[in-house]
This record gives structure tokens, C-alpha cells and sequence, in this order.
């Protein structure tokens, strides 16, 4: 399932990019989740952060949500039970107002 949620995600990001839509709203993405990964970068070993973290991207954000994808589909409910939460943690205090962190 995460799969197909994963592909079509891919599909709506790549559709809105060639129109011109949320060009900005990605680079700013990236930007974001670059802050937040170094967070998570003086937590954890650079193995743990190679296996888990540098494959993720952040594709969604807004007052409630953030949405990151990963290369790890097969580890999803894992990361979303046990890195989910204290992911959420670091973009509270990143942005400064709490989001819920879903990673498909």
C-alpha cells in the first residue's frame, strides 16, 4: 500500500513541477528538511543516518503535516512508530509550531 501512496505522491509532485507550481515550495522543502536531518545528524551515527534518515524527503508541509517519503518502503510502519515522533519533535522546534510527521 505504502507503495502505491508512494507512486502517486511522485506523480501529483512531478505533474505540479512541470506546470510551474510549487517550484519554490520544493526548494524550500528541501531546505527545511536539510535543517532538520542535521538535527537528527548529532543524534545519531553517520550508519544510522546513511540507513534511515539521507534517503528521506520532504514532499508535503503545512500548519498540520509534514509528509516525507522514503526509500525504505520496506521499514515505513517502523519509521513511523519509532522515528515519527521525535522527527515531529525537531520540526517544532525548526518551524516553530508542532506538525504531525508521516512518512510513506
Amino acid at each position: 500500500m505504502y507503495t502505491i501512496i508512494y507512486i502517486i505522491i511522485r506523480q501529483i509532485l512531478s505533474f505540479t513541477q512541470k506546470r510551474g507550481c510549487n517550484v519554490n515550495s520544493n526548494q524550500s522543502y528541501q531546505e527545511i528538511w536539510a535543517i532538520v536531518r542535521d538535527e537528527l545528524a548529532k543524534q545519531y551515527s553517520d550508519a544510522v543516518m546513511e540507513l534511515w534518515f539521507n534517503h528521506f524527503e520532504l514532499v508535503y508541509l503545512d500548519e498540520k503535516d509534514a509528509l516525507l517519503t522514503t526509500t525504505s518502503e520496506g521499514f515505513v510502519s517502523i519509521l513511523n512508530r519509532k522515528s515519527a515522533p521525535e522527527i515531529a519533535k525537531l520540526f517544532e522546534r525548526t518551524l516553530g509550531f508542532p506538525v504531525r510527521v508521516r512518512i510513506y
